[in-house]
């Protein structure tokens, strides 16, 4: 049943937000960025919190103090559900560009939006090109324009992580940019872990302090590991 109410809702509120995209795109058009960028931050915490809420899912977030002012940062979290996504648009408080595969680009009303947040499209059977399409956007992260990446790739489905696909966080490593280190915890079971059934667990988002990679001294290798260890929903429920 509330499977069936977040389905609504979610088509309720893309559609009815259609027509904000008119001054969004307008707006950036014209250069006038900040205006469209608080639309679309409106919007994103609307749908996020409001989607939470129809669903009646708890959930607690720690270290906002670690949020940036500034957007020369790009997001680094976990991926364990569906869930992730509402989770995290609606309290970043920042306009994030997802890495999506290009098949997105076929659904209406979906594409408009991920276009408007910046989201680099990929092909994930032509790596080379993907990896291209990810430094160019990575190097957009300079100019205050943030990002947001799984390392895992895709969903875990479980409280513990995939394996890194390492990429995406190569070229970070590269590019010498902040992180932004966050760690979903429990989503799984709203959903994935629940035989695919909205469920009633408290979920939680940690928003970890800065990670400059700038200021790393380590080897590429010894930066997976740490960030391995730094995402690890498993290290928090041993705190």
């Amino acid at each position: 049943m509330r499977f069936g109410l977040l389905m609504f809702y979610n088509f309720v509120v893309m559609l009815g937000f259609t027509p904000i995209l008119i001054p969004i795109y307008l707006f950036r058009a014209i250069g006038i960025h900040s205006i469209s960028d608080k639309l679309l931050i409106f919007a994103l915490n609307t749908w996020g919190r409001g989607l939470l809420m129809t669903g009646g899912i708890k959930y607690k977030i720690y270290g906002k103090e670690n949020l940036p002012k500034f957007g020369d940062v790009c997001f680094v979290s976990n991926h364990q559900s569906y869930f992730d996504a509402p989770l995290l648009v609606s309290h970043l408080n920042q306009v994030v560009g997802v890495i999506a595969k290009k098949q997105l680009l076929k659904i209406p009303l979906l594409n408009l939006w991920m276009i408007a947040v910046r989201c680099p499209f990929i092909d994930r059977s032509n790596r080379e090109q993907a990896l291209q399409i990810i430094k160019s956007r990575v190097e957009e992260i300079k100019t205050g324009r943030p990002m947001l990446i799984f390392p895992e790739g895709t969903r875990s489905r479980k409280q513990e992580m995939n394996p890194f696909k390492t990429g995406g966080i190569e070229v970070l490593f590269q590019a010498k940019v902040k992180l932004i280190p966050m760690t979903v915890s429990n989503t799984h079971k709203l959903f994935e872990g629940n035989h695919y059934r909205v469920g009633k667990d408290e979920i939680s988002l940690t928003i970890h302090p800065v990670f400059d990679i700038a200021q790393y001294e380590g080897s590429f290798p010894e930066f997976v590991k740490e960030l391995e260890q730094i995402l690890d929903p498993l290290k928090l429920t041993k705190k």
